[in-house]
């Protein structure tokens, strides 16, 4: 388990960065590429509930088998600016593959989730569920989601609050196929604002928002190597320089040099 607790004062040019090397890095592939983290039933993989300002997390890979679990979990409570990013999840279980919310206190968390891969197998309940749930007041989630794939994650991209939660959306250039759905906002109030652009989808979930770009009825075979274990973009697959370029929405306040 990686349980992420404790540091504080994080600033966009002061915080914490935990990463796998590129040399070590996953190559997309489902199977044995990279180093990696195992779950198991009794812990969440990656937990980063209850810390502070400011923190990345880039090129992990997560092998979860648990059906109690989910992969990335985090209650946004005590953290802003939180960015998972280029990582990638093997996720056998029934939970999430990534979740991520904001429930409890009175103020605005800020979540960019972009560049992952997450396989399934049918069995996960969702591939990424971002929530704004206010339990003792209002609060509000910005979450920007870009250039994920999902495959076979049980619901794509889940978004949902209550009366109490306000949900921001920015949607562009992510992937989702063979879910159910592929994309879901059927538990999203209209608090909060969902934007879409350049999403790619198997049923028609992915033009769900005033948008441009999307494209839908993408199969696993028509976009992907092969889906159960290669989800990187196949010669002639219709999402290669279908989406923006990563210059055109790139908001990311934590810049680094290298991951090396």
């Amino acid at each position: 388990e990686l349980f992420v607790s404790g540091w504080s004062n994080g600033d966009a040019s002061n915080y914490l960065n935990i990463f796998v090397p590129l040399a070590e890095r996953h190559d997309g592939t489902s199977g044995s590429s990279g180093a990696r983290i195992d779950g198991d039933s009794a812990t969440q993989p990656v937990n980063i509930s209850g810390g502070n300002d400011y923190l990345r997390i880039v090129g992990l890979r997560i092998n979860n088998t648990s059906t109690a679990q989910r992969c990335i979990y985090g209650e946004l409570e005590t953290n802003d600016y939180v960015q998972i990013d280029s990582c990638l999840i093997d996720n056998t279980g029934t939970g999430q593959s990534i979740a991520l919310q904001h429930t409890i206190v009175v103020e605005t968390r800020t979540l960019i989730i972009k560049n992952n891969i997450l396989y399934g197998d049918g069995t996960p309940s969702k591939g990424i569920y971002v929530r704004a749930w206010g339990a003792y007041g209002a609060c509000t989630l910005d979450a920007t989601l870009q250039n994920n794939t999902v495959n076979n994650c049980g619901v794509g991209i889940d978004m949902e609050e209550n009366s109490q939660g306000v949900l921001n959306v920015t949607l562009e250039n992510n992937i989702c196929t063979n879910n159910t759905p592929d994309f879901d906002d059927s538990s999203y109030l209209s608090q909060g604002t969902i934007s879409g652009n350049n999403n790619c989808s198997e049923d028609a979930t992915g033009n769900d928002w005033d948008g441009s770009g999307s494209i839908i009825s993408q199969t696993p075979s028509d976009l992907f190597v092969t889906e159960g274990s290669d989800l990187n973009l196949k010669t002639g697959s219709n999402a290669i320089d279908a989406g923006k370029t990563i210059a055109e929405f790139d908001n990311d306040a934590l810049h680094l040099e290298s991951d090396d």
